[in-house]
Formats: C-alpha cells, structure tokens, sequence
C-alpha cells in the first residue's frame, strides 16, 4: 500500500493531477484511510515504484524552488526599475516647472544675472587695483633696497 498526495500540477496547461508519494507501507493503517492511497499487487511493487518516482519528484520540487526564487528576484528588479521611473519622472515634472517659472520671469532673472555680473565687475576691478597697489608697493621697496 503506497499512500500519495493528489494535487494539481502547476507546470502543466490542461491542469492534470499529478501523484506525489510521500511515504508507503506495507497495510493501511486507519490513520491514513481519509488520505488518497494507491494499492499494489505487491510489496515489492509499491517499493520499487515508490523508489523510482520520489528522485523525480524531489528534481521537481527543487526545480520549482529555483523558478519561484528567479521569479522573486524578477518581481524585486521590476518593483525597483518602476520605483526608479518614477523618482525620475516626479524629477523631470520639477526640472520643467522650474523652466516654466525661469521663462515666466525671464525678464526679472535676466536683471538678476546682470545685475550679479556687475557686482562680480565692480569686485573685480576693486581687486585689481589693490593687487596693483601691492605690487607698486613691493616694487617701490625693492627699488629702495636695492638703491645704495
């Protein structure tokens, strides 16, 4: 007496039952009446053909673990990819409405910019002259130094 669990088999397209052998005995104890069980001439038969299909059936199991795992895998890559489009689509949607509000005050940044220019203008001239105050310096003292 082999007893076997009956359940649909996921891999195949028409959804046959496929069996799969959990254990067997040689007589059906009362315990396991209300499981589903296949009877055998012999034995030896429900032995050997218990034997030959539980390989089998473990290869399945452990194949259907490693498609479930790729399969989780694939779902997280996907989750993070959309999360990434998103984040990058709330950027894009910012990145145009500040260039919408640029171009609705054109006429205020450009006096901001200009007026930022010439104030980097003035410093500028302001440290030239300092730096060629310096250097006037400098020279007028190395020339005293060097005058016996």
């Amino acid at each position: 007496m082999q007893k076997q669990n009956l359940g649909k088999d996921s891999s195949s397209q028409t959804g046959s039952v496929s069996q799969i052998y959990d254990e067997f005995c040689p007589i059906l104890v009362n315990q396991f009446k209300s499981r589903d069980y296949t009877k055998f001439e012999t034995f030896d038969a429900s032995l050997d053909e218990f034997y030959s299909k539980i390989e089998s059936q473990r290869s399945e199991q452990q194949q259907k673990a490693k498609e479930n795992s790729a399969a989780q895998k694939l779902n997280k890559i996907r989750q993070d990819q959309e999360n990434r489009v998103h984040t990058l689509r709330k950027e894009a949607d910012h990145c145009v409405k500040m260039a919408k509000l640029i171009e609705y005050n054109l006429e205020d940044v450009d006096a901001a910019i200009l007026a930022v220019r010439v104030a980097l203008a003035k410093v500028y001239i302001i440290f030239i002259g300092i730096v060629r105050a310096r250097v006037c310096t400098v020279h007028h003292v190395i020339d005293s130094t060097l005058v016996p």
